[in-house]
């Protein structure tokens, strides 16, 4: 995750940083993450669980020593959960951090979600410290959009869409599913409640394409403060083992005469197989990963 550099404050504040989307059903073990990032302070932090409808769980603070990192399991929190808790457990929420410091990003944290049986696993990263960033408090609600690609990797693939809502307003969300026909789209309005999660499967909203296909983009938009709805995506076939996520792009429009001006995008991202690929991977047969300077394969 890139930083920019963290201006000073004036003196400690209280800092959230949440959103990271866990799922404990079926096979699947949730583990948040989370990591003192200063190297000369030792930094308290205190885990902060959501259930699906909002309700929030506090676990006990965690002294962290220079940079160190801890990880929690999810599903042991709340089984260890008093009872005002556990009659709102679900299977799947979110979570983050809180902490005392002069300035943000002090720490961070994420959820690695594995179903080491089916050999399926996700990462999801909690946002930036939010609170108190004057950037955000003070802002204006706004159009927000961010954008996606689905494609069917098998036939039984399922696409889909997490949302976590970090503040206490309902907000309403347009979900537009778009096929390889750029004249192909199918639409949905949700509304996700304050601190709530929710979890939209598109296989139903593909199907209804009216011209089928295999690849597509998904489209989301709010209307809220920025970052206050946090969208991650996954696509996941139990059939094969196959998981993988969806990267989504914050879209920034400048209206120049009614029109957005096109601007250049960079993206880079880590991914090295070396090798032949198991079977299931389904790529061409004698097709072998090699390294060289170049990083290239063949």
């Amino acid at each position: 995750m890139s930083r920019k550099t963290t201006p000073q404050a004036s003196g400690p504040q209280i800092y959230d940083v949440s959103g990271s989307y866990w799922h404990i059903d079926g096979n699947f073990e949730s583990i948040l993450h989370i990591k003192n990032v200063l190297e000369t302070s030792e930094l308290t932090v205190t885990p902060v669980l959501w259930m699906a409808d909002g309700t929030e769980y506090d676990l006990a603070p965690i002294p962290l020593q220079k940079a160190e990192s801890v990880s929690i399991n999810i599903a042991h929190a709340i089984a260890d959960a008093p009872s005002s808790i556990t009659q709102h457990a679900s299977l799947f929420g979110s979570a983050g951090i809180r902490y005392s410091w002069n300035w943000r990003d002090a720490a961070i944290a994420h959820v690695s979600t594995t179903d080491e049986i089916n050999s399926l696993t996700y990462i999801t990263h909690a946002s930036a410290a939010i609170a108190p960033n004057p950037d955000l408090t003070n802002a204006p609600n706004r159009n927000n959009v961010v954008e996606g690609m689905w494609w069917l990797h098998t036939k039984s693939v399922i696409p889909f869409v997490t949302f976590v809502n970090t503040s206490k307003a309902d907000i309403p969300a347009h979900i537009l599913i778009s096929g390889g026909n750029a004249d192909s789209a199918k639409s949905e309005n949700i509304v996700v409640g304050g601190g709530q999660t929710q979890v939209v499967k598109l296989d139903r909203l593909i199907q209804a394409l009216p011209v089928q296909s295999d690849v597509g983009g998904v489209q989301v938009s709010y209307i809220g403060k920025p970052g206050t709805l946090v969208i991650e995506g996954g696509q996941e076939d139990f059939n094969v083992g196959y998981s993988s996520s969806i990267p989504f792009m914050t879209l920034e429009y400048r209206q120049v005469r009614k029109m957005v001006v096109p601007t250049s995008v960079t993206f880079a991202a880590v991914g090295v197989q070396v090798g032949v690929p198991e079977a299931r991977t389904q790529f061409p047969q004698d097709t072998t990963f090699l390294t060289n300077p170049k990083g290239a394969g063949r």
